[in-house]
């Protein structure tokens, strides 16, 4: 009951400034993603830029939509990167239980991460993929990034 009466006087750490967003920005790359024994594991990688003209001093929080046909989705690893190189890891491989992809599909997956917290926005953002493990290839899609701040 304590926290409950403290909680409806708290005062929020960002005040009263409403949250902005830029974006989302959208990429199709469709590059190939080889079996992890045919690629030595080496990422696939795209970009987005964002221009010093996104209304935010600092980023809160980043969305990242991907999509990808892969026959094994466990297989994948998915890394996010900041202009300053800060680096969030979005998924990493896994293995599913169950027959066929059991994991499911990468379609329109919606990751976030708050690694990114108190950077500035604008510069050159960077989705890398790997086929981590072997046995099963398919196709990075499209991904977007949308960036959420104040």
């Amino acid at each position: 009951a304590a926290a409950l009466r403290l909680a409806a006087t708290w005062t929020s750490v960002g005040g009263t400034e409403q949250m902005r967003s830029c974006g989302p920005y959208h990429r199709s790359p469709k590059v190939a993603l080889p079996d992890a024994s045919a690629s030595a594991n080496t990422p696939r990688s795209d970009t987005i830029a964002v221009a010093a003209e996104c209304a935010m001093t600092r980023v809160e929080y980043v969305e990242v939509t991907f999509s990808a046909s892969h026959t094994y989705s466990g297989d994948l690893r998915v890394r996010l990167s900041s202009p300053n190189a800060l680096q969030s890891e979005l998924a990493n491989e896994r293995v599913c239980a169950g027959s066929g992809d059991a994991c499911g599909a990468y379609s329109q997956w919606r990751f976030g991460s708050v690694r990114h917290l108190d950077e500035p926005p604008a510069g050159v953002w960077r989705l890398e993929v790997t086929d981590a493990q072997p046995g099963d290839s398919g196709v990075w899609q499209s991904w977007s990034l949308r960036l959420w701040g104040r």
